[in-house]
């Protein structure tokens, strides 16, 4: 209704006014002319103001179906903000100050890797998804991710079946992979992620065209084309694997999405977490 009137209603007040101001009959009609022609150009300007004028393609902010946000002052809940999915911290997993946003963040492990809790979250990465968190390493270990005292992080499979992992080499490179969890991609950044400051990882996959990449403080670090085979196992922080070690560090602000992020979109959230 009110797009008929911007568009028909409005324009045809106008005209009649332009007509009577520029061709009036007597100085009455012009009057009434030029009322009729401000009387149109103010209501047009009104209702342009009031409708919410859509935002520039790539720069809208998408919707998760799960949304950990990880800032609970207190207990083992990992509130799910998007959906009904609520996670759990385990083992010694506690919310701690000092989170991205300037709240609290899930603290887990200790510096002898001797496991110091999970999170557990109670669902795994559809078909295609995005997985957006923020990440921040005490330090790393010697030893590989899956190795038995590695460096995980994420992580959900049936062993050789389906599933993946994520991890930090011990020189601080983070990767993802599915090639023990019975698919073929492998990502890896290209630098070392610094240990005591937080850092921005997000994997996307598209099964449409099986293509992963992942993406590192907004930006695009590596793609690769492979299978990733969903998993009915519940993933999380040092949960949900088999026969790895664990994450020594804080862990924030979990997205997981449905489909593949644009790298706009991808960039667009990174951007906005680190407004004040």
């Amino acid at each position: 209704m009110v797009k008929f009137f911007v568009q028909i209603i409005a324009p045809v007040i106008g005209l009649f006014g332009i007509l009577q101001a520029l061709f009036p009959a007597n100085t009455r009609r012009q009057k009434a002319g030029w009322i009729a022609l401000f009387i149109s150009l103010t209501l047009i300007s009104i209702v342009l103001l009031v409708i919410p004028r859509p935002m520039p393609l790539g720069t809208t902010t998408p919707m998760p179906f799960a949304w950990w946000k990880l800032n609970s002052v207190s207990g083992t809940i990992a509130v799910d903000s998007a959906g009904s999915h609520n996670g759990t911290l385990n083992s010694g997993a506690s919310f701690v100050t000092g989170g991205i946003l300037g709240g609290y963040a899930a603290s887990l492990g200790k510096s002898a890797w001797n496991g110091g809790g999970n999170v557990r979250l109670p669902v795994n990465l559809p078909a295609s998804f995005t997985l957006y968190f923020w990440i921040n390493p005490a330090s790393y270990n010697s030893a590989d991710p899956g190795s038995g005292d590695g460096n995980s992080a994420f992580g959900g499979e049936v062993y050789k079946i389906s599933g993946f992992r994520t991890g930090f080499r011990p020189n601080g490179i983070f990767e993802f992979w599915t090639v023990e969890s019975g698919g073929t991609i492998g990502l890896n950044d290209t630098a070392s992620t610094p240990t005591g400051t937080w850092t921005q990882f997000a994997i996307t996959f598209d099964h449409n065209v099986s293509t992963a990449s992942l993406y590192r403080n907004g930006t695009l670090i590596a793609t690769s084309s492979g299978s990733y085979i969903p998993s009915a196992t519940p993933m999380g922080v040092d949960y949900g694997v088999d026969a790895v070690g664990y994450f020594y560090g804080l862990v924030d602000q979990v997205r997981l999405y449905d489909h593949p992020l644009s790298g706009a979109a991808i960039t667009a959230l990174y951007k906005s977490d680190l407004k004040p």
